[in-house]
């Protein structure tokens, strides 16, 4: 076999110098248009559907809820699969949309689905909040936060720490460049009693962007 190799690349030298010709040229071309981004982007086809309803049991937000925007959500054509969990006083359902749309249609794949959903809004129980629709995983921001204290020893410092770390559960709501970090309300409402009645308002009020939820 490498004797025929060698035989027909001997007879037929053009053949041999045009092949090398076009390798070169394509590994040119290839090398100029490969992508160099040291975080390339891609298009993600998931999409998560919160609906709190406060007071509700599991049951109630599957069959009053989730149903409801399952439902509606199985109309789209361009559905992949959907699922829902349904927790006590909240549900989530997950959607995703088949691969064979590019990223230039799944924009307005996300548009029809606030559609539809916006439009069984009024179909939901009268307890249940506005539906939080998250189609938009592109951009994750991070941030650091160090804890100061006087008068602590370092072990009542590390369980003031973990009192914070396990209270300031916050969830973004809203898009751009000022999103709201709602937080849930067991260290602001009192119910642990980390910072006394006036730490605790001059606190919040210090930090315009940390709503209570």
């Amino acid at each position: 076999m490498a004797l025929s190799i060698t035989r027909a690349s001997i007879e037929r030298p053009v053949a041999v110098w045009l092949t090398i010709i076009f390798c070169v040229l394509g590994g040119y071309w290839g090398l100029n248009t490969v992508g160099r981004l040291e975080d390339p982007s891609f298009t993600l086809k998931t999409a998560l559907i919160f609906v709190p309803y406060p007071g509700a049991t599991a049951m109630e937000v599957e069959e009053e809820v989730a149903d409801v925007v399952e439902n509606a959500l199985q109309q789209m054509k361009q559905l992949d699969r959907v699922e829902s969990k349904s927790m006590p006083g909240m549900a989530q359902i997950t959607v995703e949309i088949e691969m064979t749309y590019g990223p230039d249609e799944i924009p307005q794949v996300w548009d029809e689905m606030r559609r539809r959903i916006s439009d069984i809004e009024g179909d939901l129980p009268a307890g249940a909040q506005p539906p939080i629709i998250n189609d938009d995983f592109g951009d994750v921001y991070g941030m650091f936060y160090a804890v100061t204290t006087e008068g602590l020893s370092p072990s009542e410092q590390r369980d003031l720490a973990t009192t914070l770390r396990l209270g300031l559960v916050g969830v973004v709501c809203g898009r751009g460049r000022n999103p709201t970090l709602r937080l849930w309300p067991t260290i602001f409402s009192g119910k642990i009693d980390v910072f006394p009645g006036d730490r605790r308002s001059r606190l919040i009020s210090s930090i315009p962007s940390l709503a209570p939820a």
